[in-house]
């Protein structure tokens, strides 16, 4: 398959998207008269444009610009004749119930086009990776935080110049908050629509997490106070479902759950003391009949997996573990997971895609046995719900985030597996957790816990590298050959893998000293550390940990 031709056809499919739906929202139906739109035209439909009003929160000039070069840019739209005789066009009026539109009507005919040739493309991953990446180039100028996920979704292939516009985009949002003369207490400088306000909050969480960018540290720690706020809520056994969805948002960003780690602690236990026989009910209304209280694989699905990814209980994992036992039961023939709905005649189940993406992965986290047919099938059957242009759509979702999401979890499966039953991995994930926590605490004490358990964690998880690449991690039957050395050899290796040019430091590696010198400090010679000396270090400790947990094991140790 040539991908860079489908990209093409990708890239005018959606900009003559772009160009119908900006003609579709002005406010009354756009006067063509002689008009014939070409490239001398195209500055002009701009101008009408600006004129109604259809200013899209753009600076004054800039949306003319734009829509001027998205007909520039598509050369099929070099002449759209508009010189239809008065009497022919009035016929046509008649008979379709509508007034003549020659651009629209054109731009919906390529639009028709496009997309046959796009449904001609045979389903795959590689089609829905192309179709996301052609939607950033297409859509860059519009930055919106349903885009932010597909952003760092794609990072490896994200221009360096992308970023700085949505940083840009976000430092205009900013200022403005702050020049606000009636502008509110919290400096969270976004909105969201009803229903997403976490999930869009953490994809912007993640974007500055992934690309490591400052200075709208106030606004982050006003989102952290409003989620903290949100899980202190009682929403009682009801809303079980919907607070464990905001956990799994929220865990798209490690270092998110780590700030917010005694908050969910509190809440994990509230979901775990509301399971009944290892599931989680939800209560059904039947035509003609009381409430019925019956178990929800939905709510038992988003229940297991927060836990299983969130906690740190080993009773609270066991109850997990053996509702996935019970959620694997529930799969139907065709390797789907459903959710339950009313309708006018009592409760239809409906294949899920995020409910089968959730399940999928918490039977991998799990650990069960004999569930490799029961993931294949799930997989075949997801990818037969990618939608003929590439995406895939759920109730709820945008198709952008839906779409990530599917992916995320089909990369994933393949590794997810084997990864719980690592000691070494299971001890970094746990130790570099609580070195956040520790961090949080404020007080000397806590300060010199968090440097050793970022140290100790940091040192596991090297181990866990090496004993995945076969390489030594032993001197001999008493000792391992401790943190510096594996360091060096897991250094070593990569530049055998080539990940490393010859004379290349591996990333992070002066910190990463730093740390362990820190720690031999602290340890034999209790010396005391600062809040300013140590949080660098740890937030490097996890950049570290994050990046080669994914390039080594395919799995994010803090995710």
């Amino acid at each position: 398959m040539d991908w860079e031709k489908v990209a093409q056809i990708y890239e005018s499919y959606f900009q003559l998207q772009d160009l119908r739906n900006f003609e579709e929202r002005l406010s009354r139906p756009f006067v063509w008269g002689s008009l014939t739109l070409d490239h001398t035209h195209a500055s002009q439909f701009a101008v009408e444009l600006n004129r109604l009003g259809l200013e899209a929160g753009l600076e004054k000039g800039l949306l003319q610009e734009r829509v001027a070069k998205r007909v520039l840019d598509l050369e099929r739209l070099k002449t759209i004749d508009a010189n239809t005789p008065k009497a022919t066009a009035k016929a046509r009026e008649r008979q379709t119930g509508r007034v003549q539109n020659p651009f629209h009507d054109f731009v919906t005919e390529e639009i028709r086009k496009l997309g046959d040739k796009i449904k001609a493309i045979p389903t795959n991953v590689e089609k829905s990776s192309c179709a996301l990446k052609t939607l950033l180039k297409t859509r860059e100028w519009v930055l919106n935080d349903e885009l932010l996920d597909v952003i760092v979704f794609m990072r490896k292939e994200i221009s360096d110049d992308l970023i700085q516009d949505v940083i840009a985009d976000w430092t205009k949002d900013r200022n403005k908050n702050i020049q606000d003369p009636v502008r509110p207490l919290s400096s969270i400088f976004w909105s969201a629509p009803s229903g997403k306000f976490v999930e869009w909050g953490v994809s912007r969480y993640r974007f500055a997490e992934h690309f490591d960018v400052g200075g709208f540290e106030d606004a982050f720690s006003d989102f952290e106070r409003e989620l903290s706020g949100l899980l202190s809520e009682d929403v009682g056994s009801s809303g079980i479902r919907s607070l464990c969805f905001d956990l799994l948002m929220m865990s798209r960003s490690s270092k998110l759950t780590v700030g917010l780690s005694d908050e969910i602690e509190i809440v994990l236990k509230r979901v775990y003391e509301s399971a009944e026989d290892e599931k989680w009910e939800e209560a059904e209304v039947r035509p003609g009949s009381p409430y019925k209280v019956a178990p929800s694989v939905a709510t038992t699905a988003v229940a297991c997996l927060a836990i299983l990814r969130l906690s740190t209980s080993d009773s609270q994992k066991k109850l997990a573990v053996a509702a996935a036992k019970w959620l694997l039961q529930q799969q139907t023939n065709e390797g789907a997971w459903c959710t339950d709905f009313e309708v006018n005649a009592g409760i239809k189940k409906q294949p899920d895609v995020f409910i089968t993406v959730v399940i999928c992965e918490a039977l991998a986290r799990a650990g069960l046995p004999g569930i490799s047919h029961a993931l294949k099938s799930a997989k075949s059957w997801l990818m037969s719900q990618q939608n003929e242009i590439g995406f895939w759509q759920e109730d709820g979702f945008n198709y952008s985030l839906c779409t990530v999401i599917v992916l995320e979890a089909l990369n994933s499966l393949q590794s997810l597996p084997s990864i719980p039953t690592d000691p070494y991995f299971i001890a970094a994930q746990g130790f570099l957790r609580r070195s956040f926590r520790f961090l949080r605490e404020d007080n000397p004490t806590s300060r010199r816990l968090a440097v050793i358990a970022a140290h100790q964690g940091l040192e596991s998880l090297l181990y866990s590298f090496l004993n995945h690449e076969q390489k030594k991690i032993w001197r001999d039957h008493a000792e391992t050959i401790g943190f510096r050395e594996a360091l060096k050899v897991f250094q070593e290796h990569l530049k055998f893998k080539k990940l490393l040019n010859v004379n290349e430091i591996i990333p992070y590696r002066s910190q990463l000293e730093s740390l362990a010198h820190l720690r031999d400090e602290i340890i034999h010679k209790a010396a005391d550390v600062t809040e300013a000396s140590v949080r660098p270090l740890i937030e490097v400790t996890w950049h570290f940990a994050s990046k080669y947990s994914r390039e080594i094991l395919k799995v994010d140790l803090l995710y």
